[in-house]
């Protein structure tokens, strides 16, 4: 299956995402099949990609409840098997017709028999691939399965590789944090838990690990705040970030938790994180370096300039006469700082931007 590279695509695929829209093409055409999707979940679909022709219905699947109503989805999820399976092969012709993911979506859409398999990386959700035909031409032959199983296992590969990049990189960047004395993890669907440093794994009296690697604070007001935090990231246009205290046992107020969206080129398929969660003195700092604003929120240089002069107490008047540079220009820098951090307001960029660069014991 690899006469004309296709196994060197597919590893290519791990350091550059993007091909993967063509290689799913190229892998249906093998098969004499229309089309195909992927897509990473938990509860949740965190994020996906697929052929051009199933992007509308990819759409839909994402945003609906299909993963939760469809038993085809759950029962091809749940099961440890080592290879593709048609749909047919475990769902009888009345569950097949009773099934909203293939009635309601597959089926009006030209598509309805798949044949999919299950990847399952070091982190909480698990990875779909699914190869759909039409649903006139029925179900995708023996011949075509057994050239899909002798691909998986470099499509593992591929997605384990990639899995481990991301998995490196959200390690160093926590790194950075911990550097700057700063508990945080990195999230993905429901609040799972896919790499903490280790500061955060020593507020035992501030943070509870619960079950499926998910956490939850020792204050209950905290907690139900970080719930809404973590359900708001995965719903445009409210996925911005959050900010609230929360205290010790005592009453005191302990420190300030900043929620963050992973958003754009930072989140593709294989890195499921939804967000990041920051953990801050309640004590105001001295506006951060430029280059650990860069490092931590993707800030060109003039934007982290921004970001700085906003957290000593300045406004985009001050900012332009200090940078000589047009008040336009300030407006447009500073319209990219709120959109890279997650703000929609100069005040939640302060108060995010505060006590990042205090090192120190929590």
């Amino acid at each position: 299956m690899n006469s004309d590279g296709l196994i060197d695509r597919v590893y290519e695929c791990a350091f550059v995402p993007e091909l993967w829209q063509d290689v799913i093409e190229e892998v249906a055409h093998r098969v004499a099949a229309t089309g195909g999707l992927m897509y990473s979940a938990d509860n949740a679909v965190s994020s996906w990609t697929c052929s051009r022709n199933m992007i509308g219905v990819m759409e839909v699947f994402a945003k609906g409840n299909f993963l939760k109503s469809s038993e085809t989805a759950n029962r091809n999820r749940s099961a440890n098997y080592p290879g593709f399976r048609r749909e047919v092969d475990f769902m009888t012709e009345a569950e097949l017709a009773a099934d909203p993911l293939i009635q309601d979506l597959l089926k009006p859409a030209g598509f309805g028999f798949g044949a999919g398999t299950i990847i399952e990386p070091p982190t909480p959700d698990k990875i779909v691939l699914n190869i759909q035909r039409g649903h006139d031409s029925g179900p995708l032959e023996k011949q075509g399965i057994e050239k899909l199983d002798m691909l998986r296992p470099h499509l593992a590969r591929s997605m384990l590789i990639a899995t481990r990049l991301h998995l490196e990189r959200s390690r160093a960047a926590l790194e950075t944090l911990q550097a700057l004395g700063l508990p945080a993890v990195v999230f993905g669907t429901s609040g799972a838990v896919i790499v903490a440093n280790s500061l955060f794994e020593q507020l035992d009296n501030l943070i509870q690990w619960r079950a499926r690697n998910r956490i939850a604070f020792a204050d209950p007001a905290a907690n139900v705040l970080f719930g809404d935090a973590v359900a708001s990231l995965g719903n445009e246009p409210a996925n911005h970030a959050r900010s609230f205290a929360f205290k010790r046992s005592d009453e005191r107020p302990a420190m300030i938790a900043h929620v963050i969206p992973v958003k754009r080129t930072a989140r593709d398929i294989f890195d499921r994180a939804l967000g990041v969660l920051i953990l801050t003195p309640l004590t105001r700092a001295k506006a951060p370096q430029i280059d650990i604003l860069q490092s931590l929120f993707d800030l060109t240089p003039a934007e982290a300039r921004i970001a700085r002069e906003l957290t000593e107490g300045r406004n985009p008047i001050q900012i332009a006469q200090n940078t000589g540079v047009s008040i336009n220009t300030v407006r447009t820098q500073l319209r990219g700082v709120l959109d890279k951090i997650g703000c929609s307001r100069q005040a939640e960029v302060v108060s995010m931007l505060s006590g990042i660069s205090s090192p120190g014991q929590v």
